[in-house]
């Protein structure tokens, strides 16, 4: 286990979120489908009560890999292998052992379970094969709301 709590996550890694769009799902389930990257997959929702609407929204999109391979260059990508699984490949933005943040065209979160090779710095390209599940932390940020009259018109 990577974190204390969801909202420890969030609080940590709330600055690599990435814009998703959610698609609807039956409410109360954690398995929720998503659009990132130009890729649709599947992540496992971490801030229940699982009601997070259908439409954009950010998301901390988290993968678990056991090792990442070291590219001299490539290209930007985020693809889902099958449910719950994804590759990608990418450029490494952040190291925080255990964790790197990759922009593989979106924001991605990847915990490692073994060891980080000391190569692998920001400004490294990479390429990983996460594990089942990916972790989804959807940010519920405050909405404005448009002041109302005495009679609940809007000014």
């Amino acid at each position: 286990m990577f974190e204390e709590s969801p909202d420890g996550f969030i609080s940590r890694w709330r600055s690599h979120a990435a814009f998703v769009q959610i698609f609807s799902r039956t409410e109360g389930l954690p398995l929720l489908e998503l659009e990132a990257g130009g890729a649709i997959f599947q992540v496992l929702e971490r801030t229940g009560p699982y009601l997070a609407p259908p439409g954009n929204a950010k998301a901390i999109i988290n993968a678990t890999v056991d090792s990442v391979e070291i590219h001299t260059g490539g290209r930007k990508f985020v693809e889902a292998a099958s449910i719950g699984h994804m590759r990608g490949c990418g450029i490494v933005t952040l190291r925080e052992d255990p964790f790197l943040v990759l922009d593989v065209g979106v924001p991605l979160v990847v915990g490692f379970q073994g060891r980080v090779a000391a190569e692998v710095m920001p400004g490294v390209w990479v390429s990983f094969e996460a594990l089942p599940p990916i972790h989804g932390f959807v940010l519920h940020e405050p909405r404005s709301t448009v002041p109302r009259g005495p009679e609940g018109e809007a000014p």
